[in-house]
């Protein structure tokens, strides 16, 4: 089972004569996702192995951990910034959230059914100021780590919609391994 990580205290409780015998949070920018995504893992868990870490390091057991995808180095080849592109100088910081270039980008999602409009702060250096731009249906896939040959279906609100609920797929892969490796498969 996955969820947000608030449910961690509500999955605590027994249900009747059910007990979850695992439950963990894992960060989705730990896995290679340029995303910091905590999600909540309950079930029969196998500990997924970490590869990315805040500052690039090597951990404990000698093993290279590479430092967190950021959403330039994610999404810069397909950074659609067109000469004629409407830019908002300012935007409401209660419908959208404001990205920074240089971080991994905060968790794509959907509130109350609707979309929360993610935009990236571009500096505009001719001007000396920030500019923002609507960040597409496949710029917030990458973000997801979604392939780009991966297709969306539906009204733009829809594709949206599926890319903030998805499990980011190189977590899902990470557990996947975690799990074939623990059972023998």
């Amino acid at each position: 089972m996955e969820n947000v990580p608030s449910l961690k205290k509500w999955i605590k409780l027994k249900i009747k004569d059910f007990e979850i015998p695992k439950i963990k949070v894992l960060n989705s920018a730990n896995y290679g996702v340029p995303q910091v995504r905590k999600r909540c893992f309950a079930g029969k868990y196998f500990n997924p192995k970490q590869t990315h870490h805040k500052y690039e390091y090597s951990n404990i057991a000698g093993e290279k951990l590479e430092r967190w995808i950021n959403i330039y180095e994610s999404i810069k080849d397909i950074l659609l910034l067109e000469p004629n592109q409407k830019f908002k100088e300012k935007v409401s910081f209660i419908k959208c959230s404001p990205q920074k270039l240089y971080l991994p980008a905060f968790t794509i999602t959907i509130r109350y059914g609707v979309f929360l409009e993610l935009y990236i702060e571009i500096p505009d250096f001719q001007k000396r100021k920030l500019i923002y731009k609507k960040l597409t249906i496949r710029e917030c896939a990458r973000l997801q780590s979604f392939p780009d040959n991966f297709i969306f279906y539906g009204s733009l609100t829809s594709q949206y919609r599926m890319i903030g609920n998805a499990v980011p797929p190189k977590l899902a892969y990470s557990l996947a391994l975690a799990i074939k490796k623990k059972e023998n498969i």
